[in-house]
């Protein structure tokens, strides 16, 4: 049975309040990658709104692991919530910054907490360099969500799922897959945390035995997809405000060491029959490293 603490180190987990679902798809490949260590959290902090008053401490003694991936973050009114709370033992893995949304995660005081606690592991090379200019100590470990298992052969669907937050995506199509496709939006209403987690994991059970192709806007189908083995094909989102272009490069720069990332206006390179990509190394390189970061973070709580 997985242990919810090591050594008198509680384990905890993000938790988020988003309707976006690839959100918590992130948390389930960290929850996943925990439990390859026996490890299960018993303590879980919402990411926008909880890391530095952290009231869920005040059920445990001692000091809290928690593995900081993912999408870094809103600001929810005039108080940041960060850097995390003194008792928090943070692991940076895939850890992607939005400063635009939260100014403080490039404040003095933020940059002076990741020193303290690098190497920061970035889920792009976007954030990796962002960091290393202000002198911050950081590598590339790409997203855990492609550490999900590669399905098997008997797993193959015959579907092409079309994943996308609108359908305008369904006009760039070739006749064949605008006429015969399933439609997916990740962004759904739930009631609380635990329903969407498990809207997620039926999410991805779906794109693993039902997709033989999967075509999105969305990075965190992308990335589990391709993880999981299913052929993909991935387009910046059109965009529909100000920056967002180049807001979207930011977040979709480790995608595209890994696969071709097209546009809405531009699809004549598009290959419309891909293969699935190997990212079997990626993906082991990523497992060893969290579980070293982990196992060295409670070894270092002694």
């Amino acid at each position: 049975m997985a242990s919810s603490s090591h050594n008198g180190v509680t384990i905890g987990s993000l938790k988020a309040s988003s309707e976006n679902l690839g959100d918590y798809i992130q948390i389930l490949a960290c929850l996943r990658l925990l439990e390859t260590l026996d490890l299960r959290p018993s303590i879980y902090l919402d990411r926008d709104t909880e890391l530095a008053s952290a009231p869920a401490l005040s059920s445990c003694c001692g000091r809290v692991l928690l593995p900081l991936s993912g999408w870094f973050k809103h600001m929810v009114g005039a108080d940041p919530q960060w850097p995390p709370h003194e008792r928090i033992i943070p692991v940076f893995i895939g850890f992607h910054v939005r400063p635009n949304m939260c100014p403080a995660l490039l404040d003095q005081r933020s940059i002076d907490y990741m020193k303290t606690h690098g190497p920061i592991g970035c889920r792009d090379p976007f954030t990796q360099h962002l960091l290393e200019r202000k002198g911050v100590s950081a590598y590339l470990s790409h997203c855990l969500s492609l550490t999900f298992a590669r399905r098997t052969a008997g797993e193959v669907g015959d579907t092409v799922v079309v994943a996308s937050r609108d359908r305008e995506i369904i006009d760039v199509l070739p006749p064949e897959y605008r006429n015969d496709h399933v439609y997916v939006n990740h962004y759904r209403r739930n009631d609380g945390f635990s329903g969407y987690l498990k809207e997620a994991e039926d999410l991805l059970k779906f794109y693993r035995t039902r997709a033989r192709l999967v075509i999105t806007t969305f990075l965190h189908c992308a990335l589990p997809c391709i993880a999981m083995g299913i052929p993909v094909i991935a387009f910046l989102p059109r965009p529909q405000w100000d920056l967002q272009e180049t807001s979207d490069k930011e977040r979709f720069s480790g995608l595209m060491q890994i696969a071709p990332v097209h546009r809405f206006g531009d699809t004549s390179d598009v290959d419309w029959s891909p293969r699935a990509i190997d990212v079997e190394p990626i993906k082991e390189t990523i497992v060893r490293d969290f579980q070293n970061r982990v196992a060295t973070a409670l070894a270092s709580a002694r």
